[in-house]
This record gives structure tokens, C-alpha cells and sequence, in this order.
């Protein structure tokens, strides 16, 4: 019989619930309604009310903004707290309101709390006067950078119990005098014991509203509530680098914790602390914070190398593209465009996509999983090995290897002459795969006797129709004028290769005093006349008149016309006119000549 009593009793200790001592809990709570209320005279000589933060209690003459004339503008203000962030039930054991004068003109003057009436916010009116119709909780607080305190406990339990709103309002002691006016801040202060219950609900989650959590070493889903025993205790805790789709995009992020807050905002724990302990003591919320972790990558954009090269991050470099670097939102990662050459081309940073910066050396905030490129613009450097030079007597050969990037396709021969002021000339362009240019207007010299001529090959980069930069090799030599008078000359014998692959006609020089030499290019046999004209289009003298063979030919005028007269200072038109054989098109070309005396 004993045994089964005691196995009775036993059961009902499990069964029944049990009574636990209940710990005082204190709040802090600031006005969920703040709204001061200006009563001043109107220019009929009646009240108006006006809703003014300008002040809070005290009188300030003329100073409301609607009526400048004003002499009687007495500012109150009401204040409305929310106490449902008590448990119902509860027991107040303390309440205090704690006053702050912020600014005022005199520390003389005095200010009085009142607990008022339920107020229609929309009507000032009301507001106004039952701030003033209050029941007095507390006067004769003086301006002073000191709070005052005021014990409302009595209050407070009253408005407690009667519903979820306590309601003070705040008015000056002196509002009848002038400059009384100041600005206020007010926080009650509530200490309560919650009441006695058997169990609370707990409700564990994400920030992210996703993913798992653990309490006391098991996993749940986030924003799992538990019914737990007054009193108990358990353990939280956060699952780190959860893998997680926002639905908001359908990206997926490993989620970083950072800490856990509870429902008032106070932390908890914070990294690296995954976890805490509770003692249960009223219904709560946990939450744990996480921010996303990005996949970053940085990269170039070269034209003509795609997205090659090397790159910086965070100061060290890497190839481009480089693997992903995570950064955790709302922290920078550094990026760095590096000047370089590939291949031949020189690559120029230009900006940074996304984001627009130009500043090589940019901190970036990402924002999501990002690519950030750095932009080049490319330049292709002078072909190697370039040259000028040849035998005493020979035609200056200019010279070099070729680019050893593909897409430069062309390369411009130029040539400047230091007694003639340097000035740069295009003689040609030729093809990829040519190497040589001979000039025929220059026989290389054994020293500085003559002209120091200088040369240029300049690279052309299809991709972006660039140049190379002037890159100048010299030479002496004498310019080779042929004979003295009108006869032509026709140069050396060249190769299939070294044919002109189109007509052409040039002068040099040109202003020039007395000779100029002309220099035309056939591409295959035809038969060629060359004449000069006055601006009149009167004909001074033919040059040429004969069957000439595919190449390059140079003839001179002497500034002479047919009958060996020398022609006045001025300009002068030249006709090349080309008739090749088979019937082909007839060439005509002509230009300028300035004979200058």
C-alpha cells in the first residue's frame, strides 16, 4: 500500500506544474507619441493652436510662424507611453519618469508634470488643454542640465491595469512669462514582476528567415517556438556559414553570423560566441544575425588579349582572371590595374565596370556576387629591330622585324630631315609580312657631311585602330636628285615583292628653291605624262611623255618653262596622268608645287 502511494505522488510531481520564484524584470521606455502644442493669439484677438516642435513648454512672444504679432505664444507638450511590453498580469513594483530640460534662457524658471486624459491628436485644442487639466504628478522642477525624477509608481499601476497607455503631459511653472520657453526629452523607467506561470514561449530564428538553428544541441528550423518551464534553461545556438537561397533573387550565399539579440535589442553573444544560455522568465524572442558572404572576382578587359594579363587584390597580384575572393557584406575589397605590355601591345588603364571609377587603386563595397573588370585601352609598341642605314652610295634601307602580335596588320613608314626642321613626312604604308622599305630619295653617307635623316616604323593595331609612338633611327645621307635638269630617271630594278601595289606621285621639297624632285609609282608598264601648269591653267612644261615600266621613277623641275625661262615665285599644279595597257583604267592624279625665291 505504501508503495503505491508513493508511486502516486511521484506521478504527480510530473503531472502538476511547479511554482518558481519569478525574477523583477526593469524596462526602459521612451514616448511612442511625442506632440507639442502652441496656444497664441490670432489677428482677430482670439487662440488659435498650432502644432510646433520649435519648443516644448514656456511662452515665447511672436514667435510662432504664423501670427509674427503674436504676444502670448505658450507652448505644451503631451507624451504618450506604450506599457504592453509588460506581461500582462504583471505586478509594477516601481515606476520612475525621468525629465530633461535640454535648452532654455534662464535655470529661474520651473516646469510641472501632469497625467492626463486620453487626447485626440488631431484636435491641438484638446491636446493643448488637457495637458493643462491633468492630474499632477510632479512641479516645481527647475530648469536645470540636471534630470529630475519623478516616482509615478502609483501612475503607472493605475494606467496598467486599466488598459496598455500611461499619458503625461508636460507644461512650464512660468508660462505666463516671456522666455520661459525650453525644450524637453522624457523616459519612464518600469520595474515589474512578471506574473507566476508554469511555462513561456520562446521563438528562436534567422535574420534571414531561412536556414536551421540549434537549441540544447538539436537542430531546428528558424523561427521554431518552444513552450518552455518557468525558470528552465537552455542553450542557443547559431549555425555558421549557412548555404542559403534569398528568394528575392534566387542567389545563393553562405550566410556569416555576427551575433544574437533578443526581442529589446540587446545582444546576447557575438562572434565568434556561437551560443548562450538562458533562465526562462517570460515569453522572448532570440534572433540570429547573419550578413552575406559575396563571391568577388576581378579581371581585365584588354583589347586584343580578352580578359589576360595580371591584376592586384589587396596588394598582392594575381593573373586575370583571379578566383573568387569571399567579402562579407557591408566590407571593401581593393582592387588594382596594373600597367602592362602582352605580345607587343602596351595596355593603359582606362576605368573600372561596374562603377565608372578611374582610379587605378579603387576600394570596392560590394553589394552582391560581382565581377568587377578593369578597362584597358592598348597602344601597340614599334616593331622590334627597326633599323636604317645600308652601304656608302646605296638607297637608305630601312628595316625590321616583324610585330609579334597578329592583329598589327600595317606598318607607316615615316622620315624627317634635321636641315629641313624635322618635320615628320608619311612616305608610305605597307602590309604584315613586309619588313624593308628602301628609300630611294636617300644615299647613305659616311658621316656629317650631309643631312642626318631620320626614320620611323609605326605599328597599326587593327583591333582599335591605333598607332605605335614616334620611335626614331638616323642616318647621313644626301638626298639622290638624279641628273640637273628635266630628265627623268628611272631607279633600280626591283623585285615582284617590292613593287608598288598602287599609283602614286610625290614632291620634295615642296616649297622649294630652285629643283623639287617628283618621285611617281607605276604598279605595272604604262604609258605616263607629267605636266605643270600655272594657277591660269596654262602649261608651262611637260616632264614626262613616254612608255614607262612598272616601278618607281623620279624626275626634277628646275623651276624652268619649255623654253628654259625661269617662271616667277608662286603655285604651280602637277598632272600625272598613267595609261596602263590592256584597255585597264587611265590613272590621273595631280598636286601642288610652291616655288619659293
Amino acid at each position: 500500500m505504501k508503495r503505491i502511494l508513493l508511486s502516486v505522488l511521484l506521478l504527480l510531481s510530473v503531472l502538476l506544474p511547479v511554482a518558481h520564484a519569478v525574477a523583477q524584470t526593469t524596462v526602459l521606455l521612451s514616448p511612442e507619441v511625442s506632440s507639442p502644442v502652441v496656444r497664441y493669439v490670432n489677428t482677430g484677438g482670439g487662440y488659435s493652436y498650432w502644432g510646433n516642435g520649435t519648443h516644448n513648454i514656456g511662452r515665447h512672444n511672436g514667435k510662432n510662424g504664423i501670427n509674427s504679432r503674436s504676444s502670448e505664444d505658450i507652448w505644451r507638450t503631451f507624451f504618450g507611453f506604450d506599457l504592453s511590453r509588460i506581461p500582462s498580469g504583471s505586478s509594477i513594483t516601481n515606476a520612475t519618469l525621468t525629465v530633461n530640460i535640454l535648452s532654455y534662457i534662464s535655470g529661474s524658471y520651473t516646469a510641472s508634470v501632469t497625467q492626463t486624459a486620453p487626447v485626440d491628436l488631431l484636435n491641438l485644442q484638446d491636446v493643448w488643454s488637457k495637458v493643462g487639466s491633468g492630474t499632477g504628478l510632479g512641479s516645481g522642477i527647475t530648469y536645470s542640465s540636471t534630470p529630475a525624477s519623478l516616482n509615478v509608481t502609483s501612475a503607472v499601476q493605475s494606467s496598467f491595469s486599466g488598459g496598455t497607455k500611461f499619458r503625461v503631459g508636460l507644461m512650464s511653472g512660468n508660462e505666463n512669462t516671456n522666455l520661459s520657453y525650453a525644450t524637453t526629452a522624457v523616459t519612464l523607467s518600469v520595474a515589474y514582476n512578471p506574473p507566476a506561470s508554469t511555462s513561456y514561449t520562446v521563438t528562436v530564428r534567422n535574420s534571414f528567415d531561412a536556414g536551421s538553428v540549434r537549441v540544447d544541441g538539436f537542430s531546428y528550423p528558424s523561427g521554431t517556438s518552444f513552450t518552455w518551464a518557468n525558470g528552465s534553461t537552455h542553450t542557443i545556438e547559431a549555425i555558421d556559414r549557412q548555404y542559403i537561397q534569398d528568394p528575392a533573387n534566387g542567389q545563393w550565399y553562405y550566410r556569416i553570423y555576427q551575433d544574437w539579440k533578443n526581442q529589446s535589442g540587446q545582444t546576447m553573444a557575438s562572434t565568434p560566441q556561437l551560443s548562450f544560455s538562458i533562465n526562462v522568465s517570460s515569453n522572448a524572442t532570440y534572433t540570429a544575425n547573419f550578413k552575406k558572404e559575396f563571391n568577388i572576382v576581378f579581371q581585365n578587359s584588354l583589347p586584343g588579349a580578352g580578359s589576360g594579363g595580371v591584376i592586384k587584390v589587396n596588394g598582392t597580384q594575381y593573373n586575370s582572371p583571379t578566383s573568387t575572393f569571399p567579402v562579407i557584406q557591408d566590407k571593401t575589397i581593393t582592387g588594382e590595374a596594373l600597367y602592362q605590355v602582352i605580345n607587343g601591345i602596351a595596355y593603359t588603364f582606362s576605368s573600372w565596370s561596374p562603377g565608372g571609377s578611374t582610379s587605378a587603386s579603387t576600394v570596392f563595397t560590394p553589394g552582391d556576387h560581382t565581377t568587377y573588370t578593369a578597362n584597358f585601352n592598348a597602344k601597340p609598341q614599334p616593331p622590334p629591330g627597326v633599323s636604317a642605314g645600308g652601304p656608302v652610295g646605296s638607297y637608305v634601307q630601312v628595316t625590321w622585324s616583324e610585330h609579334p602580335h597578329t592583329s598589327v596588320t600595317q606598318y607607316q613608314i615615316w622620315r624627317k630631315v634635321k636641315q629641313e626642321g624635322d618635320v615628320p613626312v608619311l612616305l608610305t604604308t605597307v602590309n604584315r609580312g613586309t619588313t624593308s622599305y628602301t628609300d630611294y630619295s636617300y644615299t647613305v653617307t659616311d658621316g656629317y657631311t650631309h643631312d642626318l635623316v631620320s626614320y620611323d616604323v609605326r605599328s597599326y593595331f587593327s583591333v582599335n585602330q591605333t598607332y605605335s609612338d614616334p620611335n626614331w633611327v638616323s642616318v647621313f645621307a644626301r638626298q639622290d636628285i638624279g641628273p640637273r635638269l628635266g630628265d627623268n630617271q628611272k631607279l633600280p630594278a626591283l623585285t615582284v615583292a617590292e613593287l608598288p601595289d598602287d599609283y602614286g606621285i610625290t614632291s620634295y621639297p615642296n616649297p622649294f628653291n630652285p629643283i623639287t624632285t617628283l618621285h611617281y609609282k607605276l604598279v605595272e608598264d604604262a604609258r605616263v605624262t607629267l605636266t605643270v601648269f600655272d594657277m591660269m591653267g596654262r602649261e608651262i612644261v611637260t616632264l614626262v611623255r613616254a612608255e614607262k615600266s612598272a616601278g618607281h621613277h623620279l624626275v626634277q623641275w628646275n623651276g624652268r618653262d619649255a623654253n628654259d625661262h625661269p617662271v616667277a615665285s608662286g603655285v604651280y599644279i602637277y598632272r600625272f596622268n598613267a595609261i596602263p595597257g590592256g584597255g585597264k583604267q587611265t590613272v590621273l592624279l595631280s598636286g601642288k608645287l610652291l616655288l619659293s625665291k
